[in-house]
C-alpha cells in the first residue's frame, strides 16, 4: 500500500503535530542542532550495521507505547526513540522524511511502525546471505584453528547415568 500513495507528497502547513515526542519536551526545551538529511539507504545500512538486538529494542519500546496495539505511534515519538537507540548515528539527522513513508493516510502523524518493522526487517532478510557468508567463513577459520577432539561427554546427568551403568 505504501508504495501506492505517497503521502509525504500531500503536506501541508495545518498538518497536526506531536510536540511532546517519546522524551516529552517541546520542541522549545529541545537542544537546536542543525540536522542533516539522510537517504534511506545510509538509514538502512546504519541499522545494519549494528547488533540486531538493538533494532529490537526499538520495536520493544514503540511496542510498548502504544497502549491501545492499535499498530499506530506518532512520527516524533519513533523519531525519539531511534535517537535514544542509535544516538552516535542519528543524533544529528533528520529521520522524518524516511518515517514519514509509513504516515497513515487518515492522521499523517501517525505512523504504521508495523509496516516500519517489516520495510526493516526485510533489509536483514536481504542482508542475511552476506551476513552468512562472513560468519561461516569465521567459523571455518576457528575450526581450522582447533584440531583438538571435543572430550566432554555431556551434562552433568548423562555422565552419572555412564557412571551407574559401569
Amino acid at each position: 500500500m505504501y508504495k501506492k500513495v505517497d503521502v509525504t507528497a500531500f503536506e501541508g502547513l495545518d498538518e497536526p503535530e506531536d510536540v511532546n515526542g517519546y522524551i516529552g519536551q517541546t520542541k522549545y526545551s529541545r537542544s537546536v542542532k542543525k540536522e542533516t538529511s539522510i537517504t534511506e539507504q545510509e538509514f538502512l545500512e546504519i541499522i545494519k550495521q549494528q547488533p540486531r538486538v538493538v533494532f529490537d529494542q526499538v520495536m520493544s519500546t514503540i511496542n510498548e507505547i502504544d497502549k491501545d496495539h492499535n499498530g499506530y505511534v506518532t512520527k516524533t515519538e519513533i523519531e525519539d526513540i531511534l535517537k535514544l537507540k542509535y544516538p552516535e548515528f542519528f543524533e544529528s539527522r533528520d529521520l522524518i522524511p524516511i518515517i514519514k513513508r509509513f504516515s497513515s493516510i487518515q492522521n499523517k502523524i501517525l505512523i504504521d511502525y508495523k509496516g516500519f518493522r517489516d520495510w526493516v526487517r526485510l533489509e536483514f532478510k536481504n542482508a542475511m546471505p552476506e551476513r552468512a557468508k562472513s560468519v561461516s567463513g569465521k567459523r571455518q577459520e576457528s575450526k581450522t584453528v582447533s584440531n583438538r577432539p571435543n572430550t566432554s561427554i555431556g551434562n552433568s546427568r548423562t555422565q552419572s547415568r555412564l557412571r551407574n551403568a559401569t
